[in-house]
């Protein structure tokens, strides 16, 4: 009953960036793991999203939507690289058949733990509550057919098991539109009745509902007992948070070709065409880019995967991305290159 699109991502960097909260300020955010459009940066501005750069999620040049989140910080004082990122683009309840393609400049900043949901529910005077956001992480094997447990609003422990075992952050973002500049977070909110899934918007424009799930494998008898986010570090005394995960959120600032998302919109998560079509790989029709999808239409090409190193050292990141910045003594302090509103870092690319 949920009309969806599925994309595949590839990481694309990792920097002090956030363009979307400190606009032209290098430097001034914690670490981010960014996919999507390979040149964000904190000089982005939408016009430099839509046309520049590549994309390291299927359709490549078709799809420079920036993506971020968080980078993670392991026990071992390292920075993890996720293997695998995909992003669901749904049409939940109410939005089945109803949902529209996002406006131009459309941005969004989320966050899915606990109570703290930074999308408004305007006719709630603030969040939907516990309980109706989903879970943030998971412990998978990243097979439907085996438990996905434990699933928390912060961190779980994933503990070392015969088969693979990976960490899956999991992000949600909301799908009601009032109307107003788009790109201001604070125009985007939840649904005025029941809850994510039922996707009334009380009057207000529907859009697909974004989910993000990040998968971050783990080595051969580790666990993920210690681990946290960039944004756990308090900025001033760089402790950790008391519930690593808890400060769990991540950004979309879209800039699909119009033509694409109105193609993945109506014959997606609508349903509107009755020809079938390659939704849930991300790669649409015409035989798909292996030719194993047999419907017909324009396909979306694979991006090539990362296929470079999975851990980095913190301190090594940051002696790279934050030149001339303090020295730190702990990975922790590795989390912020400098106070906010300093400037001066760059973006290294861990690319393909």
């Amino acid at each position: 009953g949920v009309g969806s699109f599925r994309t595949a991502c590839e990481f694309s960097h990792f920097a002090y960036d956030d363009p979307l909260l400190y606009p032209n300020q290098p430097g001034a955010a914690h670490l981010h793991m960014f996919f999507g459009n390979t040149d964000a940066n904190a000089y982005t501005t939408y016009e430099s999203l839509r046309d520049r750069g590549s994309g390291t999620c299927n359709g490549m040049e078709l799809n420079r939507t920036g993506y971020w989140a968080p980078a993670l910080f392991d026990a071992q004082g390292r920075v993890r690289v996720p293997e695998r990122i995909i992003v669901y683009y749904k049409g939940y309840g109410l939005g089945q058949g109803r949902s529209q393609p996002y406006p131009e400049r459309a941005a969004m900043i989320t966050r899915s733990g606990g109570e703290d949901v930074h999308a408004i529910s305007w006719d709630r005077g603030g969040t939907l509550g516990p309980g109706t956001s989903d879970f943030t992480f998971q412990c998978t094997d990243q097979y439907r057919s085996t438990p996905r447990t434990p699933a928390a609003n912060t961190i779980p422990v994933c503990t070392p098991r015969p088969n693979r075992r990976v960490l899956e952050m999991h992000v949600k973002f909301p799908m009601c539109w009032n109307g107003e500049d788009p790109a201001q977070w604070t125009n985007w909110g939840l649904p005025t009745v029941g809850s994510w899934w039922w996707g009334d918007c009380g009057g207000r424009a529907i859009v697909p509902h974004i989910e993000y799930l990040i998968a971050y494998p783990l080595e051969p008898g580790e666990s993920t007992a210690g681990w946290y986010l960039s944004s756990d570090v308090d900025p001033v005394t760089r402790r950790l948070a008391r519930d690593p995960g808890s400060t769990s959120h991540a950004d979309w600032w879209g800039a699909w070709k119009p033509e694409v998302i109105r193609d993945w919109v109506a014959n997606c998560v609508n349903f509107r065409d009755t020809q079938p079509h390659g939704c849930g790989f991300g790669y649409l029709t015409n035989g798909g880019p292996d030719g194993g999808n047999p419907y017909p239409g324009p396909a979306l090409r694979y991006r090539p995967e990362y296929t470079g190193p999975m851990t980095v050292a913190a301190t090594t990141l940051h002696r790279e991305l934050c030149p001339g910045g303090p020295a730190i003594t702990s990975a922790a302090g590795a989390a912020y290159c400098r106070p906010a509103g300093s400037a001066g870092t760059n973006t290294a690319h861990h690319s393909h």
